[in-house]
């Protein structure tokens, strides 16, 4: 991890995994510190649209019968919360390559997820429409990711 700090009339920057952050006074900065610099996976727009994914399956969850408790529920909060596992894991890997591997694990599981979204609106009835609107959001910054990776690698 390379990190930098810059003191600048009071104001602090911080460089960390090129990531800028700035306007913090070293208080600040000392008070938030583990917040800023602990893991690369926080900083990506898609992470944190997954984080909602999973908080909106988690909502139609709710609204399922017990007796699914085994069944469709288990599936979907597996599948919800692997695509922001496989994200995070992804960033700790060594490369490009391995990152865009775990960014295609994501895909896959947020395939299963719409797939058992539309299952619990087919079988019991349940609006899933904020979870699938948040399913193509998820989706789309996946795919952004996965060609922006591919384009700096071809040297676009």
């Amino acid at each position: 991890m390379h990190y930098a700090k810059l003191a600048i009339g009071g104001w602090l920057l911080a460089i960390s995994n090129n990531v800028y952050y700035y306007g913090l006074t070293g208080k600040e900065l000392m008070a938030s510190s583990k917040q800023l610099f602990m893991y690369r996976f926080e900083n990506y727009r898609v992470y944190k649209s997954a984080m909602m994914l999973v908080k909106s399956v988690y909502e139609v969850i709710k609204l399922l019968p017990k007796e699914e408790k085994f069944g469709l529920i288990d599936q979907l909060r597996r599948s919800a919360t692997s695509i922001v596992l496989n994200i995070a894991e992804g960033t700790g890997g060594l490369g490009d390559k391995e990152f865009k591997s775990f960014l295609r694990i994501s895909l896959k599981s947020l395939y299963e997820t719409v797939a058992g979204l539309k299952i619990a609106q087919e079988i019991h009835n349940i609006d899933v429409d904020e979870a699938i609107n948040q399913c193509d959001k998820v989706g789309k910054e996946l795919n952004a990711l996965i060609n922006s990776i591919d384009k700096s690698n071809r040297g676009e």
